[in-house]
């Protein structure tokens, strides 16, 4: 009796090999199956609810992770008169947007170069609310 066990996880292991390879050689393919996932996301987000749920159950625990700092660049990026026009939405809007510009994208925003630019970025984006 033989063991068929190790044949197959070691045929496993090569197909799993070849295929990465494969898939690394081939940007064309990546970028296939990146759209494809992409699109099965919109769809999703669109047709079903519980994936929005844990979209946005996931964005709102992104948000509490990154609360004291996104308080932080809201406070020092904004005037008083700026705070003052933006209602509810506009703020919740707009943190969003400085989450994505200046936390996720791991931008560093201390540095002098990039802090004009983030500060650009975030006024023009008052300005488009």
């Amino acid at each position: 009796m033989t063991n068929n066990t190790t044949i197959t996880n070691e045929t496993a292991d090569v197909a799993g090999s070849n295929l990465l390879g494969m898939l690394t050689d081939n940007i064309m393919i990546v970028g296939g199956v990146g759209a494809v996932a992409l699109l099965a996301c919109v769809v999703a987000w669109f047709k079903v609810p519980a994936f929005r749920l844990q979209v946005r159950k996931l964005y709102a625990k992104l948000m509490r992770q990154h609360k004291d700092e996104l308080e932080a660049l809201y406070e020092k990026y904004l005037t008083k008169v700026m705070k003052a026009k933006l209602n509810a939405t506009q703020k919740a809007k707009l943190q969003a947007a400085i989450l994505e510009k200046a936390i996720l994208a791991e931008v560093d925003h201390k540095a002098k170069s990039v802090e004009k630019n983030l500060i650009k970025e975030i006024r023009g984006m008052i300005k488009d609310l």
